[in-house]
């Protein structure tokens, strides 16, 4: 089979840029890696329509191959060219690579423009593409909290993938309509729907243990069955191993303990869930949780500095849920199907969460804060931790060279895991892979400490912290990691 390809690609290379370009678009569903060797052997072609193919083959193989993308530059080529009034399926495949780009950029605005547009312009809605799109706009609405909106788009992607016979895709729409259900208090169709999923075998990586933390929430919030919780919790634990972020995991571990009045236990869970953070809405109920706990111990200065960071916490929230502007471009397509939440509507479900974490007052003074790009854009934050007890604590300590006991370090380590959380956030969304102790070594370096000093309070030898940072080459877009490691 090699020898055929490589005669195939030999030939193509004789032949004219045309016939190179649809043999990248057939090896690209068949075979992504050639389709990669193939469109890279080639230079940008001449001619609008080829150069247009080009670009949007390019950007989707790049996608395919988990590249991160930079901008949408390329693609842009592709889009330009093919517009957007003819139904086209390279038309179509332009505008929802764009949609890829984009929502991987962060810009969900346009990531949804560009997918809408697509669904427009394919010419047959059981092309495979088409169901991606729905299944890529129902993740874009879920973040916004538009729960109807998605749940609109998971049952059409559904629809379509049955017909396609795609049983990855039935296993991520059912896993959302199951978590849907979940989040309107549907709790025993959620439970039956997860009980299904939890040896689905069609599941993503991500999300294949998933159905033990999302039945462990069931038993809790529906039953206040606490100890069943802790069960499938622990069956999360043993099947993951570690293979993606536990701090959801201790979230509902602790709020489990919590619920059996175990609040040492609990306290020690929600402190490790900050340690692994996996979205904001855990960070900022595990920091209100802590208030709570620490109010019940009788540490009013605890309790108020962690309801200070839930509060920060849920100004981060208030703005990254804004699901205005993407129901202004939803109300450009005629799509019947979409009915957008009312004013009203939107503004109770807000008012709902603002409640739920104790931090009405923060709506009223917070300003918008432009969205950093940059770890200099972290400087003030920086400059602040400097002047913390921790900081001193911690200057002393290397100024010193003080031998800590077990005992100071761990209280000190919980302590410097849950701060600056604005960079962790941060550094976690250029590079999600990160283990905690790769992001202490980050937001360590960045304030300024030495490798030596990490020695000194993490217990690491000189070849662990060596081995530390060429991961994190690995992990990290260079720009980014000399922005930390410079």
């Amino acid at each position: 089979m090699h020898a055929l390809l490589l005669v195939a690609i030999g030939w193509c290379f004789t032949g004219c840029t045309d016939r190179r370009l649809i043999l990248a678009e057939q090896l690209m569903e068949t075979n992504v890696e050639a389709a990669d060797s193939l469109i890279y052997s080639m230079d940008l072609p001449a001619g609008k329509s080829n150069r247009a193919l080009y670009s949007m083959l390019k950007t989707q193989i790049d996608y395919k191959m988990y590249r991160e993308a930079q901008n949408d530059n390329t693609i842009r080529i592709a889009t330009d060219y093919y517009g957007n009034k003819y139904k086209d399926y390279h038309a179509a495949m332009a505008w929802y690579t764009l949609g890829c780009i984009s929502a991987e950029l962060g810009q969900d605005s346009t990531a949804t423009d560009a997918y809408l547009t697509a669904l427009s312009l394919f010419p047959d809605t059981l092309v495979r593409y088409y169901a991606l799109a729905e299944q890529n706009l129902s993740y874009i609405f879920l973040d916004h909290n538009m729960e109807a909106e998605a749940i609109q788009m998971i049952k059409s992607c559904r629809e379509n993938a049955i017909r396609l016979n795609d049983s990855a895709a039935i296993a991520f729409c059912d896993y959302n309509i199951a978590f849907s259900l979940l989040c309107n208090f549907e709790y025993d169709k959620a439970k039956q729907l997860f009980w299904e999923l939890k040896d689905n075998t069609w599941l993503s990586p991500d999300t294949k243990d998933d159905p033990w933390l999302q039945l462990s929430k069931i038993v809790h919030l529906a039953y206040s069955d606490y100890n069943q919780s802790l069960n499938y919790v622990d069956s999360f634990f043993i099947r993951n191993n570690h293979q993606q972020s536990y701090g959801t995991a201790y979230s509902i571990k602790a709020d489990a303990y919590y619920g059996l009045q175990l609040i040492d236990s609990a306290q020690l869970y929600y402190h490790l869930s900050l340690t692994e953070p996996s979205d904001p809405y855990t960070v900022c109920d595990a920091y209100r949780r802590l208030s709570e706990i620490q109010t019940l111990k009788g540490n009013k200065d605890s309790a108020t500095y962690y309801i200070k960071q839930a509060s920060a916490w849920m100004d981060t929230i208030a703005l990254a849920t804004d699901s205005g502007v993407l129901y202004r471009i939803i109300n450009r397509f005629t799509l019947s199907s979409f009915q957008p939440k009312s004013k009203q509507h939107i503004f109770y479900n807000v008012l709902i969460v603002v409640l739920c974490v104790s931090v009405l007052s923060i709506l009223s003074y917070k300003h918008y804060r432009k969205k950093p790009k940059s770890i200099a854009d972290f400087a003030h934050d920086l400059e602040l931790f400097k002047q913390s007890e921790l900081y001193q604590k911690m200057i002393n300590v290397t100024n010193q060279q003080i031998d800590l006991t077990g005992m100071e370090r761990e209280a000190i380590e919980q302590e410097f895991q849950t701060s600056l959380p604005s960079i962790r956030k941060f550094i976690i969304s250029k590079s999600k892979h990160l283990t905690s102790i790769e992001l202490d070594f980050c937001i360590f370096t960045l304030a300024g400490f030495k490798q030596r000093d990490f020695v000194l309070f993490f217990v690491k030898s000189y070849s662990g912290i060596r081995n530390y940072k060429a991961r994190l080459k690995d992990k990290m877009p260079e720009s980014f990691y000399n922005e930390i490691f410079s």
